[in-house]
């Protein structure tokens, strides 16, 4: 069976899966250095765009500006009556590039980790591991690894103006009588 791989294009369709397209987030890899793992095919790239969409799509749900264009569409967006930090309403077919970016970011993080931020603070892989039994000794080694909460952080960032209370959709409003 194939990858189901459909592109949103701010006609909010019904069966779409991915904020970006691949070609998207190549270029948007290049333009901030950031750098898939090394062999990554099309269809890897693929799903772990799918994934960094539904990562976006789920934990922001319900904090999001505006409210979707439709109830059939598959994506959060696109969305009606979203006005940025900056004042400007973002038209109903917008699919807001800061948005794209972050689901790059994710999609990346994903594809090299094997995982939408496995553990808050990340140490890599492991690359030795020494057990000594006379007088229990243990040594790990890791090589250089991305930290989840700088990258959770940074897509936080890349989204606020899209969200009500500038943080993740997990905000809710107290209060006290």
């Amino acid at each position: 069976m194939a990858i189901q791989f459909v592109v949103e294009d701010g006609s909010g369709k019904s069966d779409s899966t991915s904020y970006a397209s691949v070609a998207e987030a190549d270029q948007i890899v290049e333009n901030f250095g950031l750098a898939w793992a090394s062999g990554v095919t099309e269809d890897l790239k693929k799903i772990a765009l799918n994934n960094g969409t539904r990562y976006v799509d789920q934990k922001y749900y319900g904090g999001w500006k505006g409210v979707k264009g439709s109830g059939t569409q598959a994506l959060q967006w696109p969305r009606f009556d979203v006005t940025d930090d900056d004042g400007w309403t973002l038209s109903t077919t917008d699919i807001p590039a800061l948005l794209k970016q972050a689901v790059v970011q994710i999609a990346v993080y994903f594809n090299n980790e094997g995982s939408v931020f496995p553990d808050a603070d990340n140490p890599g892989k492991l690359k030795m591991e020494r057990i000594k039994i006379d007088v229990l000794e243990f040594e790990e080694e890791y090589l250089a690894g991305t930290s989840g909460s700088e990258i959770a952080a940074t897509i936080d960032a890349l989204l606020a103006p899209y969200l009500e209370g500038k943080a993740s959709g997990m905000n809710v409003e107290v209060r006290r009588g």
